[in-house]
């Protein structure tokens, strides 16, 4: 039966099985160190069995015992499974910090590219503006292009230029009343 349990479990290198009579173990395939408590209650219904979590040394074990029933009046066995699960921490850590890296990276390529997409999308305004501020008393003639402005500016537009021509032509009548006033002024003198 031992040779057959090893031709069995050849290549599972992450499997340990152990078979204990009395405390004594009979045979066992693997390195794991089962713990008293996993063995002295193990149960006889595979259903009802506890899994037990245990480390030792650099390796973190999983398992479970059953008591198994002898036959011809020998005292029962207890036969015990545990799979090192080391591995499987040591691959949930490198996957957590690889997502971890991955997101950070993600994250800073959207920031910058939302930065870009804004820094491009806002030139035309801030063009608008600086040409906004070039307007003066004396330049009251420069418009702003609507054409030149995002379909979403161009009302803006138009509305800043009707804006400049009523107030160029408040300006315009402003000095007519004070040319006129100037005139009659002179006159009696």
């Amino acid at each position: 039966l031992p040779h057959d349990l090893d031709d069995a479990l050849v290549g599972h290198h992450h499997l340990a099985l152990a078979v204990f009579e009395n405390e004594r173990r009979v045979y066992a395939y693997g390195d794991a160190a089962y713990p008293a408590g996993l063995l002295a209650q193990a149960g006889t219904q595979l259903a009802a069995a506890r899994l037990w979590t245990w480390r030792e040394d650099r390796s973190e074990h999983r398992g479970l015992a059953l008591r198994l029933a002898a036959a011809d009046g020998r005292s029962p066995l207890v036969l015990a499974v545990a799979v090192d699960t080391a591995h499987h921490r040591q691959f949930l850590d490198n996957f957590k910090l690889a997502l971890g890296l991955v997101f950070g990276l993600a994250a800073a390529v959207a920031a910058l590219l939302g930065w870009a997409v804004a820094r491009v999308g806002l030139a035309p305004l801030r063009q608008t503006a600086r040409l906004a501020g070039e307007i003066t008393a004396e330049r009251l003639d420069t418009r702003l292009s609507s054409d030149r402005v995002p379909p979403e500016l161009a009302d803006l537009a138009l509305s800043f230029n009707a804006m400049l021509d009523r107030l160029r032509d408040s300006i315009d009548r402003l000095s007519s009343f004070a040319a006129d006033l100037a005139h009659e002024m002179r006159t009696p003198v």
